[in-house]
C-alpha cells in the first residue's frame, strides 16, 4: 500500500469516544439547568469528574469556559469527521469473485460501496451515475487497462482514484506515479483503513 499519511484510530473507535463525550456532555448541561445555577452536588461533581477522566484535554476547556462547554466548542479534526462518514465508493474489476469479496469486506469495514463494474464502459457509467467519492481500479481490466480508465475519470473531473492488483507495486511504480490515482493497494491488503489513509493523505497534500 502506498500512502503518505500517518496511521489512524479505528472508524468506530474515534466515533465511540464522540458519543460517549457528547453524552456526558449533554446529560451535564440538563444537570446543571436544573439545578439553576445551584451550588455543584455530589452527583454533578462526580460526573465532571468522570469527563475529566474520559477526556484529560477537557479539564483546560472547563476551567477557560467556566463550566461544561457547548456543542460548537467540540470541533473535531477533519480526519476524525472522515472517519466517521462512510465513504461511497466504486469496484472496478472484470473478476466478478474478487467484486463480491471486496464489497463484503469494505461494507464490513464501514464503507459504502455503491456499485461495481466489469469494464471502462460501465465504469464511466456508473461513476456519472451513483457520483461515489472514491473508485477501486483494477490494473489489469481484463483486456482493457486500468491506467487508460484512470486517466479518462480523471479527465471527466470525477473521484478519486484508487489503482489495484494481485501483482506487487514494485511491478508498476512508474506507471502508477505517472497516473492519476491517489495511490496504490495490493488486492491482498484492501481494507477500509488503507483506503481511508489514501484519501485522508491526498487530502491533506490539498488534492481534489
Amino acid at each position: 500500500m502506498t500512502s503518505r499519511s500517518s496511521a489512524f484510530a479505528t472508524p468506530s473507535a474515534s466515533c465511540d469516544a464522540v458519543e460517549r463525550c457528547v453524552v456526558l456532555r449533554n446529560s451535564a448541561i440538563a444537570s446543571t439547568a436544573t439545578a439553576n445555577a445551584a451550588p455543584m452536588t455530589s452527583t454533578s461533581a462526580a460526573l465532571a469528574a468522570t469527563v475529566r477522566r474520559v477526556s484529560p484535554s477537557l479539564n483546560a476547556r472547563l476551567a477557560e469556559n467556566g463550566g461544561f462547554p457547548l456543542a460548537a466548542m467540540y470541533l473535531l479534526p477533519p480526519a476524525a469527521i472522515l472517519r466517521c462518514v462512510p465513504l461511497r465508493c466504486l469496484i472496478v474489476d472484470d473478476n466478478g469473485g474478487f467484486r463480491d469479496a471486496a464489497r463484503s469486506l469494505l461494507e464490513r469495514e464501514e464503507i459504502e460501496v455503491v456499485g461495481v463494474a466489469s469494464s471502462s464502459t460501465e465504469a464511466r457509467s456508473r461513476v456519472a451515475e451513483l457520483r461515489p467519492e472514491v473508485v477501486l481500479v483494477d490494473i489489469a481490466l481484463g483486456a482493457e487497462s486500468g491506467f487508460d480508465l484512470a486517466r479518462a475519470l480523471a479527465s471527466d473531473g470525477g473521484p478519486k482514484l484508487i489503482l489495484i492488483s494481485t501483482h506487487s507495486e514494485v511491478d508498476f511504480v512508474d506507471l502508477i506515479a505517472a497516473s492519476p490515482a491517489v495511490g496504490f493497494i495490493a488486492k491482498s491488503e484492501l481494507s477500509a483503513r488503507a483506503i481511508r489513509d489514501l484519501v485522508a493523505g491526498d487530502d491533506g497534500r490539498g488534492g481534489r
